[in-house]
């Protein structure tokens, strides 16, 4: 098998092939648009359905920088695992330096982009993503070794 690029390495470790999770958010968009008083309700124009898009985008980005964090911080862990050793990672074939500065890069990127298109509402929403996925991944929290029903 011939060896990946660099930046195909660093591609991998975004896992972006998970993009269908972020579909979940469709199914609240459209439940929201038909709840939402008939005479009240925006025209469905090309305008809405292109903020509907750049809104999948954005939780899709913070999504993504969730799963930046879980690259980083799950590496020690990745390194025993007999799969997850051979992540781009853990084998140093690529920097953690360089997937925080993606991160900071698509953060910063993603926030700018709801903050000025979007209301205080969908920007929350997707901070809480962020806390969500931060929580999940990082000491001293680390929710995902703490057993729940």
């Amino acid at each position: 098998m011939p060896k990946k690029s660099r930046f195909r390495l660093y591609l991998s470790s975004l896992r972006l092939e998970r993009w269908p999770r972020s579909l979940a958010m469709l199914p609240g968009l459209v439940m929201a648009y038909l709840l939402f008083p008939i005479e009240a309700r925006p025209t469905l124009d090309i305008l809405l359905i292109a903020k509907g898009v750049l809104a999948f985008l954005l939780a899709w980005a913070v999504s993504t920088i969730n799963y930046i964090i879980n690259e980083i911080t799950d590496a020690p862990y990745d390194a025993h695992h007999p799969t997850k050793k051979l992540r781009p990672l853990v084998t140093r074939e690529i920097s953690r330096s360089i997937l925080v500065v993606i991160g900071l890069a698509l953060g910063i990127a993603a926030g700018v982009l709801a903050f000025l298109i979007f209301d205080w509402r969908f920007n929350t929403a997707l901070l809480l993503l962020l806390v969500q996925g931060t929580l999940y991944n990082i000491k001293p929290f680390r929710l995902k070794n703490i057993p729940y029903v």
